[in-house]
């Protein structure tokens, strides 16, 4: 994806493809492929990520949304998992999926339940935001996925047209002075809640400061997969320039 970012296949205005483009959308092919034969068996907590990846993945190498029906059919069983009580679902992984549901493309029995979900979750959420500024209830890595999923939404409806007010607090009350004390999972969820800050909380300038810190401190870890850190570097390039 970051090889992609960088050489433009993700710069939809439709220009012509060039061969580096090309080969890209050959290699998210199989990537999507093979991402598709995995999702039909594998263990239910690993469907999130996995569906999100394969949803990219096809969208950008057939230039096509997927078969709806089998995103339906694997969404449904992520979410039954859930329901029935998958503790290594986290809640951060369900509410993601559930905000990205094309609501016109499911039953309307099952739109009701991720719906109700859905709200459930975020309701909770921002009650326990309002008490506490933090997730007390929830591990740190946990805690940045869900501040990063709130901070990307519109709570003014909660907080009296104070959204921006609230944010700023969390961001007061989460923030890390010194990133070296994170280990490696963790600053990986203090990136995805450090990319939310702009608008609401920095301008972009040093939103995007903060981001190459993050970064360049990711790239350094030993502990990183090789890919991984490939991929962070290129981001790192893609910021610079």
């Amino acid at each position: 994806m970051m090889r992609g970012q960088l050489a433009g296949n993700l710069t939809l205005n439709g220009h012509t493809a060039t061969e580096e483009e090309l080969s890209i959308e050959s290699e998210m092919r199989l990537l999507a492929d093979l991402a598709s034969k995995c999702l039909t068996n594998c263990k239910p907590e690993a469907i999130g990520e996995l569906l999100d990846c394969y949803d990219w993945m096809h969208r950008l190498g057939y230039k096509s949304i997927p078969n709806q029906a089998f995103v339906n059919k694997v969404r449904k069983r992520y979410f039954s998992a859930w329901m029935n009580g998958k503790k290594e679902i986290e809640e951060s992984n369900l509410f993601c999926m559930l905000s990205r549901v094309d609501m016109s493309e499911v039953d309307t029995n099952d739109k009701l339940e991720y719906d109700a979900a859905r709200r459930a979750i975020r309701n909770k959420w921002l009650e326990t935001l309002r008490r506490h500024s933090y997730f007390p209830d929830a591990t740190t890595h946990e805690n940045y996925q869900r501040l990063s999923l709130i901070m990307r939404a519109t709570i003014s409806d909660r907080f009296n047209g104070q959204s921006e007010a609230m944010k700023r607090k969390w961001y007061e009350r989460n923030k890390v002075e010194d990133l070296t004390t994170l280990s490696t999972q963790i600053l990986r969820a203090y990136r995805q809640f450090s990319i939310t800050l702009f608008p609401d909380v920095m301008d972009l300038e040093p939103q995007c400061a903060l981001d190459n810190h993050i970064l360049a401190e990711l790239i350094a870890r030993p502990d990183l997969n090789l890919y991984d850190r490939e991929a962070f570097r290129l981001a790192l390039s893609y910021n610079t320039h």
